[in-house]
């Protein structure tokens, strides 16, 4: 037998010494690859979250935000704006200048206590959003 001449053994021992090595430089790769793709992926699925914001009570922005996909049309912000903005026609013994279509519904009229308090809340976090823009403006002029 010369010295290339290599027996089964030897054969089978040498594919699966280079299988082994494969394997563990793309289990290497899959993990790298994984954990790559899984931080651009989350990063890209965040843009489908509804919005969020730090500046209003969970509370708040549970009852003001709308379900997914409708939340993304707009910030937390801007749901918060329109619901207090809503909220002045729409809570209270008058609803003649509530302009939702579904005012005088029973799913409606049963849900508009919640509403309304949640939308309270979201007034009580906006006051203290603009005290504290205030006082910063105030300290920043003075300073």
């Amino acid at each position: 037998m010369s010295h290339h001449d290599v027996t089964d053994d030897e054969s089978t021992h040498i594919f699966a010494l280079k299988a082994s090595t494969m394997l563990k430089k793309n289990k290497i790769c899959a993990v790298l690859y994984l954990a790559f793709v899984g931080s651009v992926e989350s990063k890209w699925l965040a843009y489908f979250d509804c919005p969020t914001s730090d500046d209003f009570s969970p509370q708040c922005l549970e009852i003001v935000t709308p379900p997914w996909p409708i939340c993304l049309l707009k910030s937390s912000h801007e749901w918060v704006d329109k619901a207090i903005d809503s909220a002045s026609r729409c809570c209270g013994d008058d609803l003649s200048e509530c302009k939702c279509p579904k005012k005088d519904t029973g799913k409606f009229l049963d849900k508009l206590d919640e509403y309304c308090n949640g939308v309270a809340t979201c007034s009580e976090d906006k006051k203290k959003l603009i005290a504290e823009k205030i006082e910063e403006n105030f300290f920043a002029i003075d300073g």
